[in-house]
């Protein structure tokens, strides 16, 4: 079963202007993917490696709480792309206090930096697939995505 889309034209719109700060920010081209093909929200080819990004909005700063979870279908997934085609894969998060993002290809084995996996997702909707396996991310361990000083 095909989990059905959620997001609101308000969540669409976060979305792209996310996009657009951060293809600026790192002055590359993302281009949006067909979630049920590809699972994963953005790509680019920009650089001299593929790149692959899930992208979250959260309302909360980066550190009111010490991690947040990345649902570990989506994780798999990134990791299938790092594998095969030896992508950069980041977990880009905007939080009330800015956008910051987790290089999940840094670590090969991201469990010796993530302790455990939790049960965990949107208990609010109750739809089908909202509450699945998550990994539990360390937020100390997003970088903020610095928009470049054009003036320089």
């Amino acid at each position: 079963m095909i989990k059905p889309p959620y997001e609101t034209a308000q969540d669409r719109e976060h979305q792209n202007n996310a996009k657009k700060f951060l293809a600026d920010a790192w002055d590359i081209e993302i281009h949006d993917l067909y979630d049920p093909l590809y699972r994963i929200d953005w790509y680019s080819n920009s650089g001299s490696r593929p790149m692959f990004m899930e992208y979250k909005r959260r309302h909360c700063h980066v550190l009111d709480y010490s991690w947040v979870i990345l649902g570990l279908s989506k994780y798999m997934t990134l990791m299938q792309y790092n594998t095969h085609l030896d992508a950069s894969i980041y977990y880009i998060c905007e939080f009330d206090n800015g956008m910051w993002y987790y290089d999940l290809s840094a670590s090969a084995n991201i469990f010796r930096l993530v302790p455990e996996l939790v049960w965990g997702g949107n208990k609010k909707r109750n739809g089908p697939g909202d509450m699945e396996p998550c990994l539990k991310l360390l937020n100390s361990n997003f970088k903020p995505v610095e928009k470049p000083n054009k003036d320089e």
